[in-house]
């Protein structure tokens, strides 16, 4: 994509434009980007609060809410299941894109010039272009916005934007477009990008973009810290295997976990015979007391540490042949355990010859130093790399505890939903059943002192009641069976018989078959929370509804002739029917890919209209 899309399959797709003049006259007039914190709309007086009342509406919980806490678990589930960066992004993004609802969308890093974009993972949605693979994708327009704030980006009206001039001929067609960053040590390296959303982008799907991002960012650490690692590991595989001197490493009990080809011809031991075998296997019986005694004082001070200096000892071969040896020895911890590595030249040559030409002595001190120098490179280039992967180490399990944490406060977060639930039962039918049970219970043991059984039932009654309104609550079941022609029927007598002063005026001109079934529950919540407004805070007598089907769109229609309020001056906020109010209605209808007005005037009532195309 350039601000939004690429050829399906491409590897790098997308310049918005290549002709160096005229890209550089529409950046001198480009709009300005709208971050995650701003709308795709002009937005009226007041509509902030509006906004915040829809986010605490979708926090509150529901199937929308559920849906993005499980793309999020997704994505966490895919940082911690892929190591591969390419297979863990398409992963990240495939959770992004259905939570949000965009069509197609990509993940692409920073070139390290920081001119381009160079793509990870591409999902075109199956919509046509024709842009040549050439292209490259030069960081411009909304996507330079997102790199330069770090932050997320949006833009709904996009075909009428500036930013539609970056794109290059044969381009796909996109209605609004979405960039979250990926931001490492507080630097955008990269961009995940959504477009083609029906009905455009919000402040939440913002948020979720944001925290798509971020997932995106932890995976290309981790990946970047295990391709360190690796690096790390390979070049430490690399100096052991070819260096001339034995390189032996052992645990803290003496068990060796590393023996290099260099150790096994010197001491005539294969890997495979040494690799889990006690290093007394090449220590002469003699000195095998000292050595345990050393190995004691080391691990019960509890530093680890070991003098690095060269000593000169005796080794023994395999089948018992002892030989001189000069060793350095140099410990490292891993996860509380002590290491030990050796580096061991054999010397008997070296001693034959100090034996041999004791008169050359200088010459033979300028050879050992020569020798000594190496041996202090090669161990310095050791403890650097053990090093290197000790920090890696590090880097990565404090990546995964971040992973951790984020997706136990996901499940949190459902559990106090549930806990809401469980509460709201605990409060209205535990209680009642109790009552109930107390009565009748004093009924059986003292029937002359007991009250009325009338008062049993009547209390059964409310109990039923109330369970019947939390179950409503919870899900109309009434909707499955009847349909939503009937349940309107239903809701509207139920709610005569509530406020026999309100009278309401039905016109239901819609067939059961024309209304989908994802908008049934979506219809009946709106018309709930309208319902009760009306009654709490209108003081109207008279309510119309209507429902219909007309010209490609399913309209909703609630009119009251109540009192009415001025929408620019917070009235939202303050009509809250179960909660949520006006805007809970506003983010019920938007999240099924509709719209609602809000018309009202104090005095003249109030007029709430939700629509949803029928496509």
């Amino acid at each position: 994509m350039a601000e939004g899309g690429v050829k399906a399959g491409s590897i790098r797709h997308g310049a918005e434009d290549s002709q160096g003049p005229k890209t550089n006259r529409r950046l001198s007039k480009e709009p300005k980007a709208r971050d995650e914190t701003a709308r795709a709309r002009p937005m009226p007086k007041g509509s902030e609060k509006a906004q915040v009342g829809k986010e605490k509406a979708r926090g509150a919980g529901g199937p929308g809410r559920e849906r993005e806490l499980s793309a999020l678990l997704e994505g966490a589930h895919a940082v911690l299941r892929h190591r591969d960066f390419a297979t863990c992004a398409g992963a990240i993004f495939d959770s992004c894109k259905s939570s949000i609802g965009a069509r197609s969308g990509y993940i692409a890093l920073l070139s390290k010039d920081g001119l381009e974009n160079e793509l990870v993972f591409l999902d075109s949605g199956g919509l046509p272009c024709t842009v040549p693979h050439e292209l490259p994708m030069p960081i411009r327009g909304l996507r330079a916005e997102a790199y330069r704030k770090a932050k997320t980006v949006y833009d709904n009206d996009f075909l009428d934007s500036r930013w539609v001039d970056f794109l290059p001929k044969g381009h796909v067609k996109m209605d609004n477009v979405l960039f979250a960053p990926l931001i490492l040590e507080g630097h955008a390296v990269g961009l995940l990008g959504l477009a083609n959303k029906p009905g455009g982008f919000d402040r939440n799907d913002a948020a979720l973009a944001t925290a798509f991002g971020e997932f995106a960012a932890i995976a290309l650490h981790n990946s970047r810290t295990l391709g360190s690692l690796e690096y790390s590991e390979k070049r430490f595989r690399a100096v052991a295997q070819t260096a001339s001197d034995a390189i032996i490493s052992a645990d803290g009990e003496g068990t060796i976990i590393f023996w290099n080809p260099a150790a096994e011809v010197m001491f005539g031991f294969s890997s495979g015979e040494m690799v889990g075998r006690s290093i007394e296997a090449i220590i002469p019986p003699p000195l095998r007391n000292g050595h345990r005694r050393g190995m004691e004082r080391v691990l019960r001070d509890g530093t680890g540490r070991v003098r690095r200096n060269f000593i000169e000892l005796a080794a023994m071969r395999k089948g018992g042949a002892e030989f001189p040896i000069e060793l350095s020895l140099s410990s490292w911890g891993q996860n509380g355990d002590v290491f030990f590595t050796a580096i061991i030249r054999d010397i008997t040559e070296r001693k034959q010859a100090e034996r041999a030409l004791r008169e050359a002595h200088d010459g033979l001190e300028r050879r050992v130093e020569e020798r000594t120098a190496e041996l202090s490179e090669s161990n310095r280039l050791l403890r650097q790399e053990i090093a290197e992967r000790q920090k890696a180490e590090e880097a990565l399990r404090e990546s995964e505890k971040a992973v951790h944490y984020l997706a136990s406060r996901l499940l949190e977060t459902q559990e106090n939903e549930r806990k809401r639930v469980a509460r709201d039962i605990h409060d209205t039918l535990s209680s009642s059943l109790a009552a109930v049970k107390f009565r009748l219970e004093r009924f059986v043991s003292e029937p002359e002192m007991s009250p009325p059984v009338e008062e049993a039932v009547t209390m059964i009654q409310h109990t039923m009641e109330e369970a019947r309104r939390i179950q409503l609550a919870l899900h109309p079941s009434m909707l499955d069976d009847l349909g939503i022609l009937s349940t309107l029927s239903w809701f509207t007598r139920e709610f005569s018989k509530t406020y026999p002063g309100i009278r309401i005026e039905s016109d239901l001109g819609i067939r059961e078959k024309e209304v989908p079934k994802a908008l049934k529950t979506v219809i009946y919540r709106i018309l709930q929370e309208a319902f009760n407004n009306i009654a709490k805070h209108s003081r109207a007598d008279r309510i119309r509804l209507a429902l219909r089907a007309k010209d490609g769109v399913i309209e909703l229609k609630i009119e009251d002739n109540g009192t009415g309020f001025d929408p620019n001056r917070g009235g939202l906020s303050r009509h809250s029917g179960s909660g949520l109010g006006l805007s809970s209605m506003k983010e019920r209808a938007e999240i099924a890919g509709g719209s609602v007005r809000i018309r009202s005037e104090p005095g003249k009532g109030t007029s709430v209209t939700a629509s949803w195309p029928l496509n």
